[in-house]
């Protein structure tokens, strides 16, 4: 749970769609400042150790939201991709494959799922990672190779 003494600071001063903007307008009356100037200017400015400590309370649980993305995408996924009498042989639905090759095993095939909200340009971390996993899937000859997107409606992002 999100600690409100932590989030609060860090919620009131760097609201959702003004990050860019503080961080832009920090950087413009900090510029050219000596220490002290500069240390009057945070405090006006309400930056505050108890911000910062916000903001990694927030990044810590916000990291939970991947895995649980990840794990509900697979598990709602599966009856979808599974074929009638098709058995599971290895399934790993939390973000990361640790000690296991792919998100799914079957007697029939091996599938990789991603669930990345695709904004376009650059994008080279997880266009690398798609670019590898369909080499892996692409390496596979005894089975079936699956990898499955998550598609989004780009306009609404």
């Amino acid at each position: 749970m999100i600690s409100p003494p932590l989030y609060g600071p860090c919620r009131s001063s760097l609201a959702p769609g003004e990050l860019t903007a503080r961080v832009g307008h920090l950087e413009g009356v900090l510029s050219g400042r000596e220490r002290s100037a500069a240390l009057e200017t945070l405090v006006r400015e309400r930056v505050t150790e108890a911000m910062l400590a916000g903001a990694v309370e927030v990044k810590r649980v916000a990291g939970e939201v991947n895995v649980a993305i990840h794990a509900l995408g697979i598990l709602l996924a599966l009856p979808h991709v599974l074929e009638p009498g098709e058995r599971i042989e290895s399934l790993s639905v939390g973000a990361g494959n640790i000690g296991r090759s792919f998100d799914l095993e079957t007697d029939r095939q091996v599938a990789e799922f991603k669930f990345t909200a695709w904004r376009g340009g650059a994008e080279a971390i997880h266009q690398n990672g798609l670019f590898v996993d369909i080499f892996r899937l692409e390496a596979l000859r005894n089975r079936a190779a699956a990898l499955a997107l998550l598609a989004q409606d780009s306009s609404r992002t």
